[in-house]
């Protein structure tokens, strides 16, 4: 037996008793590795924060907006540039084909004011397994984003024909439901190969 047969070997007994319990064995452990929280202390639960959202009419400005949602604004983020835009027109940047569409734009971006604040608890959970690992996301993560032209709120849910309107973006956006799962393999084929080459490698060892 060559020496490197035989240091195959070794090394092959060394990984099924240090791996035993990923490599050789069905146990794929889970580790919790935390998640995202935001905000979550304001709310009691989704159908709380949605049923506040819902008391926002066109027209207010942005302290009764606060006030009616119960929030302090300094929990909100002033929303600017491409961001800001983004909202305003509904996602859709505008194309000006003049000089004065662009002022028009300009101007319109100087009466304007976006704030927005998340709403978020998203748990992370990993489970390692030889030859892939999952990453199992759960819970929600939602956006209330409010804006005012001139001082007045624009895009109240109230308003069917404001929260419709393709020109701004709607108070309430996000994902209540998050339950997603990404498998990564660590290397391609490995849970088929590694088991064989480990009984392999003994074999060649004695």
């Amino acid at each position: 037996m060559t020496p490197f047969s035989r240091a195959a070997g070794a090394v092959a007994l060394s990984l099924c008793t240090s791996f035993t319990s990923i490599a050789c064995g069905p146990l794929r452990p889970t580790i919790s590795v935390g998640g995202l929280k935001q905000n979550i202390d304001l709310f009691t639960d989704q159908a709380d924060y949605e049923s506040r959202a819902k008391k926002l009419h066109n027209g207010v400005s942005p302290d009764d907006a606060f006030a009616t949602m119960g929030v302090d604004k300094t929990r909100f983020i002033v929303l600017k540039d491409k961001e800001r835009m983004d909202a305003a027109f509904g996602g859709a940047s505008p194309q000006p084909r003049s000089e004065e569409e662009m002022r028009r734009i300009m101007d319109l971006l100087t009466r304007v004011t976006v704030y927005r604040m998340t709403y978020q608890d998203q748990n992370k959970k990993v489970t390692v397994g030889v030859d892939k690992t999952d990453f199992k996301s759960s819970g929600f993560d939602r956006q209330i984003t409010l804006i005012f032209l001139d001082g007045k709120l624009t895009n109240s849910t109230a308003e069917p024909i404001a929260a419709d309107s393709k020109e701004t973006a709607p108070v309430l956006t996000g994902n209540p439901t998050i339950n997603e799962t990404e498998q990564i393999y660590t290397i391609p084929e490995l849970g088929k190969q590694l088991p064989r080459a480990l009984i392999g490698g003994a074999k060649m060892a004695f």
